[in-house]
Parts: structure tokens; sequence; C-alpha cells
């Protein structure tokens, strides 16, 4: 594609896309009925891949393990396309250098957070929720760097992201230094340096934060005068290595979008089996009949899956096709004009 090439750049548009074969593939030379190719491929993904240039300068962007996929084609003579499928692919990958902990007012583990995991966190009017943690690197030989990123997944109500803070807010404390509500990633300055598991210090919290192998990480959310449902994703990860992740979520007051449905609109709703595998039934009890928005959102927002249904008085059930879907924690929202509601829908494989 020579109208891809800007500057000696490739333009992959966010998509990463590559031959595994080489531009013309691989012979298959012989093609009675019933023979199986197969061959093994390898390939080092790049972590990073260029979206667009301005002059000889790439703007780069992450490339997602999650979203890759594996499409594999014959062709005839190099040149029509006979048949082709894709499939799942299945990663592997090692646990992540570091341990993350739920720690207590005096910074003493009660939890270990693992990778998925969402704590349940409920709050107060006009008040303030605090969540305590502790990273910890448990790379033997290795210093290593640390960030984090916040993404908000649903809010109701907005939380306030402005420079003003109002509340109801939520803003969080990495390593020794405190971001306000508009700061999603801490820059480079403020990375947090964790020194290998063989060495530590007796004195935590520390007064900088290069020295030793632990360190705090503290969430809060200041609520407003009305109590509010929020679900809040954060994700550390290791400078050097971007796949070197553990993601999780905190869930505050996880019951009240759906009790809001359930007080204003005569309506509520279950999902089963929980976890799914290839189908998902929507169980869902109306009063009147009504008409409602189905959405399907993955871990970080994106959406799925919508479609619109008509209930009808009493008992209504909805199946959702979950076949082409990764295991992983997926949300799934009833909207309407004046209300929605959301459950934790997972999926194992």
């Amino acid at each position: 594609y020579p109208e891809k090439m800007v500057n000696g750049q490739y333009q992959h548009d966010k998509v990463f896309r590559t031959f595994l074969t080489g531009q013309w593939g691989d012979p298959i030379n012989t093609t009675t009925t019933g023979f199986t190719f197969a061959k093994q491929y390898t390939y080092t993904i790049p972590a990073q891949l260029p979206i667009t240039a301005t002059s000889s300068v790439a703007i780069k962007t992450d490339v997602l393990l999650r979203k890759l996929r594996v499409i594999a084609y014959v062709t005839q003579s190099q040149q029509v396309i006979v048949s082709g499928n894709t499939g799942p692919l299945t990663i592997v990958s090692s646990s992540p250098s570091f341990s993350l902990f739920k720690t207590d007012a005096s910074n003493n583990v009660v939890a270990t957070i693992n990778n998925g995991n969402t704590i349940s966190e409920t709050t107060s009017p006009s008040a303030i929720t605090l969540t305590k943690l502790k990273l910890k690197n448990i790379h033997a030989t290795q210093t290593q760097t640390f960030n984090v990123t916040r993404a908000i997944i649903s809010q109701n109500p907005t939380l306030d992201q402005s420079s003003a803070a109002v509340a109801p807010t939520t803003y969080f404390c990495f390593g020794n230094n405190c971001f306000g509500a508009p700061v999603n990633t801490p820059g480079s300055a403020d990375y947090t340096i964790l020194l290998p598991s063989g060495q530590t210090n007796t004195i935590f919290p520390l007064a900088d934060n290069s020295v030793d192998n632990n360190q705090p990480f503290s969430i809060d959310l200041e609520e407003g005068s009305v109590i509010g449902s929020y679900l809040v994703k954060y994700k550390v990860f290791n400078v050097a290595n971007l796949n070197d992740t553990l993601s999780f979520f905190i869930s505050y007051n996880p019951t009240l979008g759906v009790k809001t449905i359930n007080d204003n609109l005569g309506l509520n709703f279950d999902v089963y089996p929980n976890p799914a595998n290839t189908e998902a039934i929507i169980n869902i009890n109306s009063s009147y009949s009504n008409t409602i928005g189905l959405k399907l959102t993955n871990a970080i927002g994106q959406s799925i899956y919508y479609k619109q249904n008509k209930l009808q008085v009493g008992e209504n059930k909805i199946s959702l096709d979950c076949k082409n879907l990764s295991s992983g924690i997926y949300f799934l929202t009833l909207e309407t004009e004046t209300g929605f509601g959301s459950k934790k829908l997972m999926i194992s494989k």
C-alpha cells in the first residue's frame, strides 16, 4: 500500500498489520483432499506502532495484545483468495513483576489485589471514601519504574474532573505524590521507582519514592450531597514493559444503579449464568410495556453490543450471544429515557 507511506513511516491507522509469512506467504505443494498444512511462526510484536507522522516524527500508540487477531487464508497463484478464517488467540503471559495489596488505615495488608479484581466501596453523603493500597516490586534483582492510569467506566451522577473538583469527584496519590481530579496518568517526573525485593527499608512510608521496594497508593472519592454509583478502573504498569500490568476496578455503591431503576421505573433484571460461556440470559421483570436499550461494554468502557428491545408486562427473557467474547469482565446496562441499571457479567472460556 504505497498510499500508506508518509515520510518513510507506514500509517497503521491504529491497526497493527503485518504478515507472519512474508508478503507472498508459504507455498502448499500438496493439495490432495484431507491434507493438513501446519507450521510454527515466531514474530516479535512491537510495544508501540506509528499511527501518523509529521515530517520525520512518528506519533505512536501502544499495541494491545488482547485485541490481536490472526487471519489465515489460502490463495491461488498468489492472487485469488480461495478461503480464509480466523480464530481465538490464547495469550500466555507471566505474572506481573509486582504485587498490589489493599491495606487498612495503618498500612497493614488486608487483601491481595489480582488482575481484574473489583474492590467494592460504600460512600456517604458529603464524605470522603479512602481506599488504601500498597505496591511492591517483587523482582529479585531489578529496580523497576511504575506508573498508573485511570479511566472512569460509569458514573451517576457525573464525577467532576475539572481543576475545581467540586464533589462528587475522585483523585489519587501514587508513591508519595498526590494528583488532582483532572489527572488520569501521572507524568514521567512522577513515576514510582522501586528497588528489588531483596532490598527493603523498615520505615514506611518513605520520604521519597526511590529507595524502597514497596510504596503507598491511595484513592479518594469525595461524595456529593446525594449518594451516587460509580465504577473506576485503574491500571498499574511497568514503564519498561507495557505488557507487565495489573488492572483492577473500584465499584462505589455497586447496587445503586439497579435500585434506581427498580424504584423509578418498576423494572428490575438479572443475568445468568454468570460467569457465562457461549450465552447469557437477561431476565427482566417489568410492570408495564416499555422499550429499553441493551448495551454491553468491556472493562475499559468500549461498547461491544447495543440493541433496542421491546418489553411486555411481566417477565421478559433476552438471549445474549457470547460465543465471540473473550474471557474477562463486561458490564451489561439497561437504558431508558429516565434511568439506567448496570450489572457485571463475567465471561469464562
